[in-house]
């Protein structure tokens, strides 16, 4: 715990000041349904005309901390739906996984829409999978052996679009 906090804020740090000084760069808030309640902050950046890279920092304070990386498809359209995917790592802090860290992978679907000329709005839902084979610690908290670690996963975002 003594070296994840600085790290994170470090991690942090550094988004913003990258968002700030990019290009087609927006940031804001993401409200995340997935097992629990997850707020975390946003920074989106524009690779090209219809792909779009977004990092993610947030967590449930003294629960669970989580760091997230994904991959959009989205045109450049005030109204829009977008697919995409990524990966994440959460470590968590209390209940039967206390100390322990999640490595995950999810996809999504979602809509995307602008209001005014810098704010975006979207929402999305999607699909979580855990891998046991990157963390083996799960199949000892499950009475089925055979378990197929899948969750459903909604967000929820607002962003500050940087032109």
């Amino acid at each position: 715990m003594k070296r994840t906090c600085p790290f994170f804020a470090s991690m942090i740090y550094i988004v913003l000041v990258a968002a700030a000084t990019a290009s087609d760069t927006s940031a804001g808030l993401r409200f995340s349904l997935s097992g629990g309640p997850v707020l975390s902050l946003v920074v989106d950046q524009r690779l090209s005309p219809d792909v779009r890279v977004n990092f993610a920092v947030g967590g449930f304070p003294g629960v669970i901390l989580r760091l997230e990386a994904n991959l959009r498809i989205i045109p450049d359209k005030k109204k829009t739906i977008y697919y995409g995917g990524g990966f994440g790592y959460w470590r968590i802090y209390r209940g039967r996984g206390d100390g322990k860290s999640v490595k995950e992978f999810h996809g999504n679907i979602g809509y995307q829409f602008a209001a005014k000329d810098h704010l975006l709005f979207g929402g999305d839902v999607g699909l979580l999978y855990a891998p046991l084979s990157l963390n083996r610690w799960m199949t000892d908290l499950s009475d089925n052996p055979d378990m197929i670690p899948i969750v459903p996963v909604a967000n929820i975002e607002a962003l500050y679009h940087f032109k």
